[in-house]
């Protein structure tokens, strides 16, 4: 018994193909199907696809300075964001504002945004606060002498 193949159609994201009737040896269905199978795996093989964010090894803490005296902004510079992504690729990061940047007395967010080959997505946020100059509290001295040796701690492990 003689089996023919009329057409097989695939569909892809660019169309649809047609392969034309060809007579085939006498064979079961199933045996048909796996070289199909077989012929389609070849012929368009299955890609890989990158479902994983990029994502931030380093992401910079919350920045409070003061402005130097008489003014009503500061110039901020932070190390920094640190990002990877599992396809080994470095991803495309945007940053907003750049840096070092002047900042008025206030609170500001500072954003970094990784996009990798896929499109994936991720983001790395911190506020950077500037006060305005002027006599401190010894608590606030105290806080500040106290976040900055924590600071120093963390960088030096």
């Amino acid at each position: 018994m003689k089996v023919f193949l009329l057409v097989v159609f695939v569909g892809l994201a660019s169309g649809a193909y047609a392969y034309p009737a060809r007579e085939v040896e006498e064979r079961s269905l199933d045996d048909l199907k796996a070289e199909l199978i077989r012929t389609l795996e070849e012929r368009y093989p299955q890609r890989d696809v990158d479902y994983i964010a990029p994502y931030f090894t380093f992401c910079p803490a919350d920045i409070t300075v003061s402005a130097p005296p008489g003014s009503d902004s500061a110039q901020v510079s932070w190390e920094d964001a640190i990002v990877t992504d599992n396809s080994g690729v470095q991803p495309k990061v945007e940053m907003s504002p750049p840096n070092p940047n002047p900042f008025s007395v206030g609170q500001h967010l500072v954003s970094y945004r990784a996009t990798d080959g896929a499109g994936n997505v991720s983001s790395c946020v911190f506020v950077v606060t500037v006060v305005k100059a002027g006599k401190r509290s010894l608590d606030d001295l105290k806080a500040d002498l106290i976040r900055a040796l924590e600071e120093r701690l963390t960088e030096a492990n």
